[in-house]
């Protein structure tokens, strides 16, 4: 899988890669953490839980970006 919220949504193994090798492995609750999926993508990342318990991946605004509501989704401009 690509997406990593579907990923948590399974609790699947992942692998996360980086530079064309695997930069971090283990289970969907334990491998894809703020810090690794930061470092993966070049970004801020969040984890975050929603109200109905689903762990899910947003951008996380940078000092220089303003965040806006599109439905559910944060996106930074």
């Amino acid at each position: 899988m690509h997406d990593p919220d579907q990923a948590l949504a399974r609790d699947a193994r992942v692998r996360l890669m980086k530079d064309g090798s695997i930069f971090r492995r283990g289970t969907a609750d334990a491998a894809p953490t703020d810090t690794a999926l930061s470092a993966v993508h070049g970004m801020p990342i969040t984890v975050e839980r929603t109200a109905s318990g689903r762990r899910v991946c947003l951008p996380s605004p940078g000092p220089h970006s303003t965040p806006t509501r599109t439905s559910d989704a944060l996106i930074t401009a």
